[in-house]
């Protein structure tokens, strides 16, 4: 299947949604990280405060690992998109 043909005003565009959704989910992260000091300093007891700090740390790797893959994914799109439009001109 053929890709379509962008003008290059429509791959600067959709590069920037790209960039904000990888910013997203960089301040996603930064509260994520944040979060699990504070969760395992509680006064809550300690097999608890562990528990909740995994679970966090998971989401942490959930997030980073499906950003990571986004982002890998979309840059290919946008390079050979732009790549195409580069042809036409």
């Amino acid at each position: 299947m053929k890709q379509p043909v962008f003008s290059a005003a429509q791959v600067a565009d959709e590069s920037l949604e790209t960039v904000r959704y990888g910013v997203e989910h960089t301040r996603w992260l930064t509260a994520l990280m944040a979060a699990i000091p504070a969760v395992l300093d509680a006064s809550s007891p300690a097999e608890n405060r562990m528990d909740v700090a995994k679970d966090l740390a998971r989401l942490g790797h959930y997030l980073a690992h499906d950003c990571s893959q986004y982002l890998n994914a979309e840059s290919e799109r946008l390079d050979n998109a732009l790549n195409a439009v580069q042809e036409v001109k």
